[in-house]
């Protein structure tokens, strides 16, 4: 598509162009397809990053997930290998949640079209997109943000040009999902996470774990409205989030939350208020930094709810969603079966 035709799209406010940066587990892979289902949206890149699995194995899921999509199979979406390691220490995982694959142990057979992915490392196409088009995009982060703080180090205004950053990440409230004080993608990498609270100067909008738990899906709505058998998508959903469901069962940060029988569709929220913001009812405006270091605390979302912290100064506060149009959101969700 030529940068004429994207211009034309634009000016008449018929197209949101996104970029999904991701660590390839099961609700990553929905939250792709939620995206490509929207009609409004084009899906211009899809950046991987190491987090639930490794990152050639995220790649794999990305690569499967796009060929789920009619839409993204035949825009011949790019998608890009990004980074290996968090920008400190060592990866963590989360095989028991999402499967040794990442997509719930389903060791798909799938022969996906690889020429959807490029040599160049994500980080750089993330610089070269927000410079192609300035202003116009929007970044859904629903890995840990090692891409994105690699990017702002390539080019320090990098963030000045997104539209808007809808980060899938953080504890809001203090109730982490592996330690007790963090959320898994802000523990995968807290310096990256760091960086982009410090330093991104774009709007900054977070889903946090809690939010998520909050507006969790009821699993019977799922098995009889998403998994449908004479879907090609709806059959992908029901077999790549069996593993997650039955862990949803016993998994304590779930339990705890109140959370039987539901399931925190994390990722797919952040793509669905990434491309539908309306669906954002309510939301604080703080300065906010994560904390790196410490056993339990590494990770930790710091909240600067009385502005007292004066390191933070000059910071650009987030948003931190805290109400969203819960039906609406299912809704959206739905169309995903028409991707």
């Amino acid at each position: 598509m030529t940068d004429l035709v994207h211009a034309c799209k634009m000016a008449d406010g018929s197209e949101e162009l996104l970029i999904i940066d991701t660590d390839g587990g099961t609700d990553d892979c929905h939250g792709i397809l939620i995206a490509a289902a929207a009609a409004h949206v084009e899906v211009l890149a899809i950046t991987c990053v190491v987090g639930n699995v490794d990152v050639d194995q995220v790649a794999q899921n990305v690569l499967i997930t796009v060929n789920t999509s009619d839409k993204l199979r035949k825009a011949k979406c790019p998608i890009y290998l990004g980074a290996a390691r968090p920008l400190a220490g060592f990866p963590i995982h989360r095989f028991n949640v999402h499967g040794e694959d990442g997509l719930g142990n389903t060791k798909r057979l799938d022969d996906p079209q690889h020429e959807f992915l490029k040599d160049e490392a994500a980080c750089l196409a993330l610089v070269k997109l927000v410079n192609q088009y300035p202003g116009q995009i929007s970044i859904a982060a629903i890995g840990p943000l090692t891409n994105l703080a690699l990017a702002t180090r390539i080019d320090p205004n990098f963030s000045s040009k997104i539209k808007k950053l809808i980060i899938m990440g953080g504890d809001s409230e203090g109730r982490g999902n592996i330690t007790p004080c963090a959320e898994f993608n802000f523990c995968a990498d807290p310096e990256a996470a760091k960086v982009v609270l410090h330093e991104f100067t774009c709007r900054k909008i977070l889903v946090s774990w809690e939010l998520t738990m909050k507006y969790a899906w009821n699993i019977d709505w799922m098995h009889k409205q998403l998994f449908l058998e004479d879907c090609r998508v709806g059959r992908f959903l029901r077999e790549t989030h069996e593993h997650i469901l039955e862990v949803c069962k016993n998994d304590p940060a779930m339990c705890t939350g109140g959370l039987v029988g539901l399931f925190p569709a994390c990722d797919q929220l952040a793509v669905a208020l990434t491309i539908r913001p309306e669906l954002i009812t309510k939301f604080d405006h703080f300065r906010c930094s994560v904390e790196t270091s410490g056993v339990s605390s590494r990770g930790h979302l710091v909240i600067d709810r009385g502005s007292v912290d004066q390191s933070l100064k000059g910071v650009t506060p987030t948003d931190i969603i805290t109400e969203v149009d819960f039906e609406k959101f299912k809704e959206v969700s739905l169309l995903s079966l028409e991707a």
